[in-house]
């Protein structure tokens, strides 16, 4: 597939320069051995006269690159709605929905350019992220609100001295009941799928690091169902996604710090949709999920740190702006009952582009250095179908190792 070909050409061409860094140390020179006419203040005379070698030791990396790994991780905003249309005009009703579409997810999710070792959950709360309406000419108009809640757990580990990791996220999605019963209400599987990050530094210095790699998400997810007073509709979850990513992360001074993301999602494969109307099973087609830009950045400042505290050792604050587009035609998949008499017409996707731009706020607070809970709000800045939720709130807890 065309699709796939470019998502492992950039997977590649973004790897390997990593990869190529991430080599084991230098060995250290071999001991030479004295003869018997050196004697012991010749050897320590020539020892002090000797440069220093350069460090092997995997402590001294850890010490040298502290700064940045301590740097409190980007939060992130990720939610991406779908829509689904019913339309029939034989009976009078006319509707839409929106549904978070599972499998997709952001890099730059509670995450930092430089490969940490940790074990983390994230909390993710999308206020009025389903939205559902239906025009019935006997009924009139009936609006409906609904949440999204994301658990997510996971782990990072490095390797290769500290240079790469591998990243494993679990998340779990739930969708809230609506505030009133609505006739083409949506209900999503509770497992999101299955992520994994690998990720390997390009470049580090004492305050500066580049990083590339690439997340995977892989489907295990059940089903999204659409229950409609004319029938009912099923989204079977089966796209994989490749998301090649390019992130950098810097200090200025003790105080003030940024880091950004910037990645590509690539959908591999498509996503089946069946109708069941009138007692019959059809088959309605498929549709695939756009590839998306992802833009992420995120600048901040340490308010508080004391290294001797027995319990809070740092605490700082961050603002992130978040901006997300498709880079590919919007599919579709449409569904026409075939009995003579029209039932109902249904449409299912994300028509239009996709566009969203939100601004994140956050408290970052470290605990004896190993253990960081930070808190966060997240608003969107486009009005109208630009957006994915009212407002968000997330809270994530990380535990270095």
């Amino acid at each position: 597939m065309p699709r796939a070909t470019h998502a492992f050409l950039a997977i590649f061409a973004c790897l390997l320069p990593g990869l190529a860094f991430a080599q084991a140390p230098p060995s250290p020179a071999p001991l030479s051995f004295m003869d018997d006419s050196t004697s012991t203040l010749d050897l320590n005379t020539a020892s002090r006269n000797q440069p220093n070698p350069p460090s092997t030791n995997p402590n001294r990396t850890s010490d040298r690159r502290s700064r940045l790994a301590r740097m409190p991780k980007m939060y992130g905003d990720m939610l991406i709605i779908g829509k689904a249309y019913i339309d029939d005009s034989s009976f009078g009703v006319d509707g839409k929905t929106t549904f978070p579409v599972p499998g997709l997810a952001k890099v730059a999710e509670n995450n930092s350019p430089v490969p940490q070792d940790r074990i983390f959950f994230i909390q993710n709360h999308y206020h009025n992220a389903v939205q559902t309406h239906q025009d019935i000419i006997s009924a009139g108009e009936v609006y409906a609100e609904g949440n999204v809640d994301r658990s997510t757990l996971g782990i990072e580990k490095t390797f290769f001295n500290k240079w790469a990791s591998l990243e494993l996220r679990l998340p779990f999605l739930t969708t809230g009941d609506l505030t009133t019963d609505s006739p083409i209400a949506p209900s999503n599987a509770e497992f999101d799928g299955v992520g994994l990050t690998l990720k390997s530094l390009l470049y580090e210095s004492h305050n500066c690091a580049v990083s590339c790699g690439v997340g995977s998400m892989i489907p295990v997810g059940d089903e999204t169902r659409f229950s409609t007073s004319l029938g009912s509709y099923v989204l079977d979850h089966e796209t994989f996604h490749l998301s090649p990513f390019l992130a950098g992360s810097r200090t200025f001074g003790d105080t003030f710090f940024g880091q950004g993301f910037i990645q590509i999602d690539f959908p591999i494969d498509d996503d089946d949709v069946t109708a069941t109307v009138s007692g019959t099973t059809y088959d309605a087609g498929d549709v695939a999920p756009p590839t998306l830009l992802h833009l992420d950045g995120s600048v901040g400042a340490w308010l508080y740190r004391n290294e001797r505290s027995r319990f809070l050792t740092g605490f700082a604050s961050l603002l992130e702006l978040h901006y997300t587009r498709s880079i590919s035609d919007v599919e579709t998949v449409s569904f026409e009952d075939p009995l003579p008499i029209t039932i109902a017409d249904f449409t299912l996707g994300t028509p239009g582009e996709i566009e969203l731009f939100n601004l994140t706020a956050g408290l970052h607070f470290e605990i004896r250095r190993s253990t960081t809970f930070r808190v966060a709000a997240v608003a969107p800045l486009f009005d109208g179908t630009r957006r994915a939720f009212d407002t968000e709130v997330q809270f994530s807890l990380n535990r270095h190792f």
